[in-house]
């Protein structure tokens, strides 16, 4: 069912939702990498003022926004009276280079997003990913100060992903202090193939870069092979059956999923390389079930 949202379930730059009704069923998705996990529209920091004073003190946003920043000044979870009675509450500050913005987590999600924290607490700098939020403003002496705080619809992430990190931030200057803490992020190391055929063991556990062209695919090698639909490894065709060996048990029907061997090269070597299923997918844009049957 699609309608007009309202209430604390607000969207991210569209004025509808998707509501469930109990007709609705639901089946798990083999391909869910074709999906994307998250999905953000992240507002500048720089740019919340001016968007919250589009709208009355009593008024929220038309929409929910999504922001990244870094975490600073985090207090934990605590109770505070309210007119609905007492309430559960996390504050910490939002900060990029420039901006700093005052972050309020309500109900049921705070404990949740302080415990969260924790995990992270030690490292220098966290990052976090507010999604779905809701902007206001409140006096503090003669300024208008920003207010974030969470809604039903919200979700709060921290260091979700090592390519969202804000490259050269900087930590806010503390009025004692008139130094700045500068911290970059991990660099992605680029290597030619030869580098990397030679260098396999070592290069497991980093981050890498490595860019060829496919020259040819293999001839008479298969394109694709059978797979178990619940763990995804190889299965083993028995008569008109298939059976997974991790999960001990067979199927009629397994999932075809891309295994395409082609020779790579770039300016100094080539090699055989083996491009499995998520990468043939997002060159070609669709499964090797689809392109089976076409």
């Amino acid at each position: 069912m699609v309608r007009d949202a309202s209430g604390n379930l607000k969207p991210v730059s569209t004025d509808t939702s998707i509501r469930f009704t109990n007709a609705i069923t639901f089946q798990p998705c083999t391909n869910y990498f074709m999906i994307p996990k998250y999905k953000f529209e992240f507002m500048d920091l720089g740019n919340l003022m001016d968007e919250s004073r589009k709208y009355g003190p009593k008024e929220n946003p038309e929409f929910a926004i999504d922001i990244i920043g870094v975490v600073e000044d985090f207090i934990k979870v605590s109770k505070i009276p309210t007119k609905f009675g007492d309430r559960d509450i996390v504050r910490f500050k939002i900060c990029d280079a420039s901006n700093k913005h005052r972050v309020d987590i309500w109900g049921d999600m705070a404990k949740v997003v302080s415990d969260q924290y924790e995990e992270y607490n030690h490292e220098e700098n966290v990052i976090v990913i507010l999604t779905s939020a809701n902007l206001g403003t409140y006096n503090a002496l003669i300024f208008n100060t920003l207010q974030i705080s969470s809604l039903a619809s919200s979700k709060v992430y921290f260091n979700l992903d090592d390519e969202l990190e804000l490259k050269g931030y900087k930590l806010s200057r503390d009025d004692a202090d008139n130094s700045y803490a500068l911290t970059l992020a991990s660099p992605y190391e680029f290597i030619n193939l030869k580098k990397l055929i030679d260098n396999v063991a070592g290069s497991v556990e980093k981050k890498l870069y490595c860019g060829f062209t496919i020259s040819k695919l293999k001839e008479g090698h298969p394109w694709f092979s059978y797979s178990c639909s619940k763990c995804h490894l190889e299965v083993v065709e028995v008569g008109n059956r298939f059976k997974c060996d991790k999960c001990n048990r067979t199927f009629p029907v397994a999932e075809k999923r891309f295994s395409v061997k082609a020779v790579v090269m770039d300016q100094l070597f080539s090699w055989s390389i083996l491009l499995m299923d998520r990468v043939v997918k997002r060159l070609i844009g669709c499964s090797a079930s689809h392109l089976y049957l076409k």
